[in-house]
Protein backbone atom coordinates (compact mmCIF):
# COMPACT_ATOMS: atom_id res chain seq x y z
CA UNK A 1 0.00 0.00 0.00
CA UNK A 2 1.09 3.30 -0.91
CA UNK A 3 1.43 6.24 1.48
CA UNK A 4 -1.08 9.26 0.76
CA UNK A 5 0.06 12.09 -1.27
CA UNK A 6 -0.79 15.31 -0.54
CA UNK A 7 -3.64 16.93 -3.10
CA UNK A 8 -2.43 18.30 -5.78
CA UNK A 9 -2.37 21.94 -5.24
CA UNK A 10 -3.44 25.15 -7.34
CA UNK A 11 -1.37 27.33 -7.92
CA UNK A 12 -2.88 30.58 -7.90
CA UNK A 13 -3.56 29.48 -3.87
CA UNK A 14 0.09 28.62 -2.62
CA UNK A 15 1.69 31.84 -1.23
CA UNK A 16 3.60 32.93 -3.92
CA UNK A 17 6.28 35.77 -2.26
CA UNK A 18 9.35 34.73 -0.30
CA UNK A 19 11.13 36.76 1.96
CA UNK A 20 15.20 36.07 2.15
CA UNK A 21 17.57 38.07 4.34
CA UNK A 22 19.13 39.86 0.42
CA UNK A 23 15.48 39.73 -1.73
CA UNK A 24 11.99 38.87 -2.40
CA UNK A 25 10.52 36.73 -4.81
CA UNK A 26 7.26 37.79 -5.84
CA UNK A 27 4.85 37.58 -8.64
CA UNK A 28 5.91 40.44 -11.04
CA UNK A 29 3.58 43.63 -11.50
CA UNK A 30 3.16 45.98 -14.43
CA UNK A 31 4.87 48.11 -12.91
CA UNK A 32 8.04 46.84 -12.71
CA UNK A 33 8.36 47.14 -16.71
CA UNK A 34 10.35 50.49 -15.97
CA UNK A 35 12.72 48.59 -13.78
CA UNK A 36 13.59 45.76 -16.31
CA UNK A 37 13.01 47.07 -19.74
CA UNK A 38 17.11 48.15 -19.55
CA UNK A 39 17.68 44.81 -18.76
CA UNK A 40 15.86 42.95 -21.17
CA UNK A 41 16.32 45.61 -24.10
CA UNK A 42 20.28 44.89 -23.95
CA UNK A 43 21.56 42.97 -27.04
CA UNK A 44 24.41 41.78 -25.23
CA UNK A 45 21.95 40.49 -22.30
CA UNK A 46 19.86 38.73 -23.98
CA UNK A 47 22.39 37.27 -26.39
CA UNK A 48 22.69 34.45 -23.13
CA UNK A 49 18.56 33.99 -23.44
CA UNK A 50 16.37 31.98 -25.51
CA UNK A 51 14.92 35.06 -26.61
CA UNK A 52 15.41 38.30 -28.21
CA UNK A 53 16.07 41.59 -26.81
CA UNK A 54 13.01 43.26 -25.88
CA UNK A 55 12.37 46.01 -28.99
CA UNK A 56 10.17 48.28 -26.48
CA UNK A 57 8.38 48.79 -23.29
CA UNK A 58 5.43 47.05 -24.83
CA UNK A 59 6.97 44.17 -24.88
CA UNK A 60 8.24 44.07 -22.02
CA UNK A 61 4.78 44.62 -20.78
CA UNK A 62 3.09 41.38 -22.58
CA UNK A 63 5.81 39.45 -20.57
CA UNK A 64 5.12 40.49 -17.27
CA UNK A 65 1.31 40.33 -18.53
CA UNK A 66 1.83 36.70 -19.98
CA UNK A 67 3.73 35.94 -16.92
CA UNK A 68 0.49 36.63 -14.60
CA UNK A 69 -1.38 34.79 -17.20
CA UNK A 70 -0.02 31.61 -17.06
CA UNK A 71 0.50 31.32 -12.76
CA UNK A 72 -3.64 31.91 -13.18
CA UNK A 73 -3.93 29.02 -15.66
CA UNK A 74 -1.69 26.98 -13.36
CA UNK A 75 0.58 26.25 -15.94
CA UNK A 76 3.78 27.40 -14.26
CA UNK A 77 4.88 30.55 -11.97
CA UNK A 78 7.31 33.48 -12.56
CA UNK A 79 8.60 35.36 -9.52
CA UNK A 80 10.26 38.49 -9.58
CA UNK A 81 13.59 38.46 -8.21
CA UNK A 82 13.40 42.03 -6.55
CA UNK A 83 16.81 43.67 -4.62
CA UNK A 84 16.81 46.66 -2.70
CA UNK A 85 13.14 47.31 -3.83
CA UNK A 86 13.55 46.63 -7.41
CA UNK A 87 13.17 44.25 -10.15
CA UNK A 88 16.39 43.24 -10.83
CA UNK A 89 15.21 39.89 -13.10
CA UNK A 90 13.43 36.73 -12.85
CA UNK A 91 13.11 33.06 -11.85
CA UNK A 92 10.34 30.79 -13.13
CA UNK A 93 8.91 27.62 -13.12
CA UNK A 94 7.42 26.71 -16.70
CA UNK A 95 5.66 24.06 -18.14
CA UNK A 96 4.12 22.51 -14.34
CA UNK A 97 3.08 18.84 -14.73
CA UNK A 98 1.23 17.73 -11.30
CA UNK A 99 -0.29 14.01 -12.60
CA UNK A 100 -0.11 12.06 -16.33
CA UNK A 101 -3.05 9.76 -16.35
CA UNK A 102 -2.76 7.97 -12.54
CA UNK A 103 0.98 8.66 -12.23
CA UNK A 104 1.54 12.07 -9.97
CA UNK A 105 4.39 13.30 -11.58
CA UNK A 106 5.30 16.72 -10.30
CA UNK A 107 7.60 18.31 -12.64
CA UNK A 108 8.39 21.83 -14.10
CA UNK A 109 11.40 23.42 -16.02
CA UNK A 110 13.64 26.02 -14.06
CA UNK A 111 14.62 29.39 -15.92
CA UNK A 112 16.01 32.65 -14.54
CA UNK A 113 17.92 35.62 -15.36
CA UNK A 114 19.32 38.34 -13.14
CA UNK A 115 20.78 41.91 -14.57
CA UNK A 116 24.30 41.57 -15.10
CA UNK A 117 24.68 44.61 -12.61
CA UNK A 118 24.82 41.89 -10.04
CA UNK A 119 26.33 38.90 -11.73
CA UNK A 120 28.67 37.45 -9.41
CA UNK A 121 28.09 38.48 -5.96
CA UNK A 122 26.74 35.37 -4.33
Amino acid sequence: MQPPRAPIPTLSELPLEIDTARMTLRPFRESDVDAIFPIVSQADFSKFMSWRAHPDRAHTLTFIERSLAVAAQGEGVVWAIEHEGQAVGCIGLDGVVWQVNALRYDRADLGYWLAPTLWGKG
